[in-house]
């Protein structure tokens, strides 16, 4: 009687949690549902009083800006949380009120609707010591995230509505495409003037136009930025994002810079590429 509940966890810092719950909601916004998005952190300092000023806040926002709207609230719970935690969720999310145990006059309550929407993300910390002390969550379903090519999504959720920040738009994540196509280009050999065969010195990712598919990019990331004997064998798309931000923009000064371009290197003789 009180809406929708529901956790997001995963296997590894960086497995995608943000991005499952922004999703889920554009992915109701793109179906036509009236719902607007908001993020309301949940830290050690997070008090009754603190947390009902938050999601009433939040919630006055949406109305403002879509007054027929449901919310979908993302809980985002840090590693550190505060004592009253499980009484403050099991208050919010299954009896649908939550007030400030105090005898002041104007304690504020925040009530909740029953066509909201809750999802809490939780955080990955040393054995998993966090999700052992919410015990309150277990009483709810969880999804479970893996980092594994099955799960590289190849769109990137952005808001459209700044400040508010409620409407999520999926756009494709063009970043990864690029880096992914530049790195199966060189590991086909098109950037090695010693493969007569592949080498292209006109090559450029973006306007290599044959599809590349999440499970592509995924062994192409891993192979770079999770090797078994590196540093960090397991893969996480946090990892993948930060390696890909950085590397789409080096290749992109790559392919504006017009001494680099293949015919120009041959008119400058001397062997050039090689």
């Amino acid at each position: 009687h009180v809406g929708s509940t529901g956790c997001v966890a995963s296997v590894i810092n960086g497995g995608g949690k943000t991005h499952r719950i922004l999703r889920q909601v554009a992915e109701r916004q793109r179906s036509g549902e009236q719902v607007l998005y908001q993020r309301v952190p949940v830290r050690e300092s997070t008090s009754p009083w603190s947390m009902v000023r938050l999601l009433s806040a939040a919630k006055a926002k949406c109305k403002a800006a879509s007054p027929g709207a449901s919310v979908a609230f993302h809980l985002d719970i840090s590693h550190i949380i505060p004592s009253a935690a499980n009484t403050m969720l099991f208050e919010l999310l299954l009896v649908g009120v939550l007030r400030c145990h105090t005898e002041a006059t104007g304690a504020p309550i925040f009530h909740r609707s029953n066509s909201d929407t809750f999802t809490l993300e939780l955080p990955n910390s040393p054995g998993n010591k966090t999700q052992e002390a919410l015990r309150f969550t277990k009483l709810l379903p969880t999804q479970v995230l893996c980092v594994q090519a099955e799960t590289m999504d190849l769109s990137s959720p952005v808001f459209t509505d700044p400040p508010l920040c409620g409407r999520i738009a999926l756009p494709e994540y063009s970043e990864a495409l690029l880096v992914g196509k530049w790195m199966r280009g060189f590991l086909a050999g098109k950037l090695d003037p010693g493969n007569e065969e592949a080498y292209d010195p006109n090559f450029s990712g973006s306007l290599d136009f044959e599809p590349i598919t999440s499970e592509e990019c995924f062994e192409l990331l891993q192979s770079t930025c999770a090797a078994p004997d590196g540093p960090a064998p397991r893969p996480s798309f946090a990892a993948f994002r930060s390696f890909v931000m950085f590397m789409s923009q080096q290749f992109r000064l790559v392919e504006s810079y017009a001494l680099l371009d293949g015919n120009t290197l041959a008119l400058l003789g001397g062997g050039w590429p090689r």
